[in-house]
C-alpha cells in the first residue's frame, strides 16, 4: 500500500524475512541515509528521526526536514515494514510529489534485502557469505 500526500507519504511492505533481520536492515539503511534517529524503540521495532531533503525554503533558502517514522511488525509468513515519512509542518497543498525520501528509502532497503537472500551464514563464523562459495573468506572453513 502507499499513500501519497500533499505533506509526505507512506509505504506498506511485507517481505518473508524474520522482524530482527528486516528490523537491522532498516536500521542500517536509516544510517546509511543520514536519517536522524531521534528515539529507537528496539523491543517493538520503531523508530522515529528526521531527514534533510534536497527541498528549500522559499524565504530563506533553507534546507527543509521531514519527519520519519518507521515500524517493523511481524505477519504470518514474515514481516511488514510501515515507513512515513512527512513535512513536520502541516501544508494544505503541494504540486510536488512527496514520495521522493519514501521511494529512495524502499529502494535501499530492498537493495539490501536482496543482498541477504543472496547470502547465507558461515556455519563456522557465522559471517555472511555467498550461497555459491565453496570457502568462507572470512575464516576459510570448507562450505558444504
Amino acid at each position: 500500500m502507499e499513500i501519497n500526500g500533499s505533506g509526505g507519504s507512506l509505504i506498506e511492505r511485507k517481505y518473508r524475512l524474520p522482524v530482527t533481520v528486516i528490523w537491522q536492515l532498516a536500521l542500517d539503511t536509516a544510517r546509511e541515509m543520514e536519517i536522524s534517529l531521534k528515539e529507537v524503540d528496539e523491543k517493538e521495532h520503531l523508530f522515529q528521526g528526521s531527514l534533510l531533503t534536497g527541498e528549500k525554503t522559499f524565504l530563506f533558502g533553507e534546507p527543509k526536514k521531514k519527519a520519519v517514522s518507521l515500524v517493523v511488525t511481524p505477519v504470518e509468513g514474515g514481516s511488514q515494514v510501515i515507513l512515513d515519512i512527512h513535512k513536520e509542518r502541516i501544508e494544505v497543498y503541494s504540486f510536488r510529489p512527496q514520495n521522493k525520501e519514501t521511494e529512495a528509502f524502499m529502494k535501499h532497503l530492498e537493495g539490501k534485502i536482496e543482498a541477504y537472500t543472496q547470502e547465507s551464514p558461515c556455519p563456522h563464523c557465522g559471517r555472511q557469505v555467498p550461497r555459491d562459495a565453496s570457502f568462507c573468506p572470512y575464516c576459510g572453513s570448507p562450505l558444504g
